[in-house]
């Protein structure tokens, strides 16, 4: 019963120098709905985002 489940992909490698992105992403969701990620393709954005949302994840227990 201690397992989470949810619908995020799983992690397939490494996450790797992103603590401090992780924090900031993790800080600003507290106070807001959406937030955008922007920079240049292939930097992590989606990888940061599927990060931070699953380890808030267990915050929003109804999914919302």
């Amino acid at each position: 019963m201690g397992r989470h489940l949810s619908n995020l992909p799983a992690e397939v490698t490494s996450f790797v120098g992103r603590r401090q992105e992780l924090r900031e992403v993790k800080r600003l969701l507290s106070g807001t709905r959406l937030l955008t990620l922007t920079g240049s393709g292939g930097v992590g954005k989606t990888k940061l985002a599927v990060r931070a949302a699953a380890e808030m994840s267990r915050s929003f227990t109804d999914g919302s």
